[in-house]
């Protein structure tokens, strides 16, 4: 039986959107990915982590822990260890990267909220995250497991939309990504969705923050 088209699972299950969007970086553009959709359809979300984990389970060394970003429901840094220890036949322990809100406008504000912490120390590191798009929160990974002591040997994504394939990741051996989908972003003041008044979605993404920041 073929494998399914993973843009087109996404694209089926509704986690793409398109219309006048509002992102964490503030500019605009017409694509939206809702990546919380897919923690709602447990055969997709399996299909995503296995997809994800298939290329780093063949590397010389075997991954030992994978630290993944905050996915909600999705929890793909769990879901990619338990793909990997099979592949691997080891067990690879998985650790969450949140944010800390009380070092939120600090550039290292990532804590892992685990005791077993310590045993990412020497171990062969895979970083995980659901989107790729300024790159901004892998970065914050890659510097909250330099501070572990862990060795980083692969960064994967699910959908990398930076269009880039190695983004600012010379650090790390090696980069793979489920979806590579190069979308288009824009400043407010060079946005054609502003220009001709298609309304800014406010269900999902930055747009109803942006809006009240713009009328202050």
């Amino acid at each position: 039986m073929d494998e399914p088209n993973p843009f087109r699972l996404l694209v089926d299950i509704g986690v793409v959107r398109l219309g006048h969007f509002v992102y964490q970086s503030w500019r605009h553009g017409d694509t939206f990915l809702n990546m919380e959709i897919l923690g709602d359809h447990e055969k997709e979300a399996e299909f995503f982590a296995r997809e994800l984990a298939r290329p780093f389970s063949v590397l010389e060394y075997p991954v030992g822990v994978v630290i993944g970003a905050n996915t909600g429901k999705l929890q793909l840094h769990e879901r990619v260890a338990r793909h990997l220890s099979k592949f691997q036949g080891n067990k690879v322990l998985s650790f969450c990267a949140m944010r800390d809100a009380r070092r939120v406008s600090d550039d290292n504000d990532f804590i892992i909220d685990d005791p077993r912490q310590h045993l990412i120390r020497d171990q062969k590191v895979l970083l995980v995250d659901d989107v790729l798009t300024t790159g901004g929160t892998l970065r914050k990974m890659l510097a909250l497991n330099r501070t572990r002591d862990g060795q980083a040997i692969g960064v994967g994504v699910i959908c990398n939309r930076s269009g880039l394939d190695r983004p600012y990741l010379e650090e790390v051996p090696r980069f793979e990504a489920v979806v590579e989908m190069e979308l288009e972003t824009y400043q407010e003041d060079e946005c054609l969705l502003c220009a001709i008044g298609t309304p800014i979605n406010t269900d999902v993404g930055h747009g109803r923050e942006f809006l009240a920041q713009r009328k202050n």
